[in-house]
């Protein structure tokens, strides 16, 4: 079977400023299930056809006269189905000639309407939010009006340009994000849409698969872990470095708030953190004057390191999380759980975990 033909996307490139931004919801259709119940089988194979094509190569479309000899289907039939789609707003003509790409609202309705499997749509759905994350966070950090080169912002949530050119159309004509020249600055709609998924259950629900993925290493659960703790950090207000390098070590995160710095480190290994750990960590925190340490283990700890921590507490601090304690702290618990932690280690000498 000969290659499908598929028009090259587009670089990454400014979207016109005075195109007229329509948010998410208004792009749906009023009942989601009626396009779903209302398309032919061809309509239906075309359709879901123009998502992958566009999800795995961005903007630019495919031969839909090619696509219909290859799959066996009538040229003329998915011919009318081309026509019928593109009233419905759903699909367009990409350039001269048999090529069709799908449409922002017809991204929107094929993956609302249930017609792509949960594996195909994953990464897209998760690289949106990760990505107007990172654009919150600059913002945070540098201002309202503050913008981040493209190229820059995927290298920070270590995607790749694949994945940006299938998703940034979406992203800036639905008014999450906007062009500003090379670089990318998240709207009053994208800044809502994190705040929304940090307060409900998106870390949770990303803790839980995390938890029932048995596919990843021990160091990508760990930087997985790190990234969950990052954003529920941000969004009670925490400053948040991530993988902060100085001289001879490498940190995982450096969180503060006013006067409180606190240095955390995220494990997730089979077997429980030993005292090897406990000395690790304590090491960057003494050289770090006026932090203290924060282990993060999803397998516990053993006696040794709690008996470890407690007889160096004149060294430094070190606070235990265990897996208890981490799921509270991606529920928005992560400040009050410092709180009491510190004020168990420093009143009653007691470090308790779960």
């Amino acid at each position: 079977m000969r290659a499908l033909k598929v028009r090259s996307g587009r670089n990454p490139s400014p979207v016109n400023q005075d195109e007229e931004k329509q948010g998410l919801l208004a792009l749906l259709p009023t009942n989601r299930n009626s396009i779903r119940m209302n398309l032919n089988d061809i309509q239906k194979a075309l359709f879901v056809a123009l998502w992958h094509v566009h999800a795995e190569h961005g903007p630019g479309g495919m031969d839909w006269q090619e696509w219909s000899q290859g799959q066996g289907h009538d040229v003329k039939a998915v011919g009318r189905a081309f026509d019928e789609l593109s009233e419905l707003g759903l699909v367009e003509a990409a350039s001269l000639g048999p090529y069709a790409q799908i449409t922002v609202y017809g991204l929107s309705a094929c993956e609302q309407g249930g017609f792509i499997d949960e594996e195909s749509l994953k990464p897209h759905t998760r690289f949106r939010m990760d990505l107007l994350v990172a654009l919150s966070r600059v913002r945070a950090e540098q201002g309202l009006s503050s913008a981040i080169y493209w190229g820059d912002l995927i290298q920070d949530i270590g995607a790749d340009a694949k994945l940006f050119n299938a998703n940034d159309q979406f992203l800036t004509q639905t008014g999450y994000m906007e062009w500003i020249g090379q670089s990318l600055r998240i709207t009053a709609k994208g800044e809502s849409a994190v705040q929304e998924y940090l307060s409900k259950r998106g870390l949770l629900d990303r803790f839980e698969e995390l938890k029932a993925t048995g596919t990843v290493t021990a160091q990508q659960r760990g930087h997985e872990l790190e990234k969950l703790l990052e954003l529920a950090a941000t969004s009670e207000g925490w400053n948040v470095v991530r993988n902060a390098r100085a001289p001879g070590e490498e940190n995982d995160l450096i969180l503060s708030k006013g006067f409180d710095y606190f240095i955390v480190s995220c494990k997730w290994l089979s077997g429980a953190c030993e005292v090897e750990d406990a000395r690790s960590l304590r090491d960057r925190v003494v050289h770090r004057p006026g932090t203290r340490g924060v282990l993060c283990s999803m397998s516990g700890f053993t006696a040794g390191f709690e008996g470890d921590i407690e007889r160096r507490l004149s060294d430094a601090i070190i606070l235990p999380f265990g897996p208890g304690d981490i799921e509270n702290a991606l529920s928005g618990k992560l400040t009050a759980l410092l709180q009491s932690k510190l004020h168990g280690v420093i009143v009653n000498r007691v470090f308790p975990w779960s």
